[in-house]
């Protein structure tokens, strides 16, 4: 009889300390269902977030969604760019462009250096410093010097025209300055009322950034970039003018 209130009372003392230590943890986060999308974020909004899969871009409704991270539900206000997720939907999507999903559930599965908010930067910078930009009829975006997928470049153009509606009418199109010779949208060079925005990706950490309006009308910068707390920090050296 003593053996066994002994054994018991072991038991009892093993209970209360596993409830001790799962008190206040989250539920393991439910199965994302039939419909899963895997992408990662571009752009977070109070309602909704941009994010970019294999397949396009896709507006994700956060409606009535629940976030897990790590088996723990989180605030969909921790939801951030450059985070790859998870996302559990009806199926339907909506045949706009972007594509647009109302999400269940949203697993975060990790973090990826975020290139796109980057190049966004780069160029907004660009036209930062410029008070009027209203005489840009075209502005041509060249991504042939970038590692990222055609996803992610669609997705770049994306979110750069639309900050560039709110500094010039613009229209903003894919191509080099080879193709728009050929196609003769340039004379003696020159690209008129336009600039081409490009940016290479050198393989040492280093980016040269290029805006060119014509041969006495070019300009550029090598810049190399680190994300800190969340935030591409830019370093730019090496500029230059023609």
């Amino acid at each position: 009889m003593k053996k066994s209130a002994v054994i018991i009372s072991v038991l009892l003392l093993f209970a209360v300390l596993f409830t001790a230590c799962t008190k206040g943890t989250a539920a393991i986060a439910p199965e994302l269902g039939d419909y899963v999308l895997s992408a990662y974020i571009v752009k977070v909004d109070r309602k909704d977030v941009l994010a970019v899969a294999d397949d396009g871009l896709y507006f994700v409704s956060l409606s009535d969604s629940k976030v897990y991270e790590n088996s723990k539900e989180i605030g969909k206000d921790e939801l951030k760019a450059g985070m790859s997720v998870q996302i559990g939907f009806d199926g339907v999507v909506l045949e706009s462009y972007p594509g647009q999903i109302t999400a269940d559930i949203i697993k975060v599965t990790g973090e990826t250096q975020d290139k796109i908010s980057l190049f966004e930067k780069v160029f907004e910078e660009f036209f930062n410093q410029r008070e009027d930009c209203s005489w840009y009829k075209t502005v041509a975006l060249d991504f042939t010097k970038l590692s990222i997928s055609e996803p992610q470049k669609n997705a770049l153009e994306y979110v750069f025209t639309n900050y560039l509606r709110t500094k010039t009418n613009a229209d903003v199109i894919r191509s080099t300055r080879e193709e728009l010779e050929k196609e003769g949208k340039l004379k003696d060079g020159i690209f008129e009322n336009g600039v081409i925005l490009s940016i290479k990706e050198n393989g040492d950490a280093t980016y040269d950034f290029r805006a060119y309006t014509g041969p006495l009308g070019a300009e550029g910068s090598t810049f190399k970039a680190k994300m800190r707390n969340g935030e591409w920090k830019i370093d730019y050296t090496n500029y230059w003018i023609s």
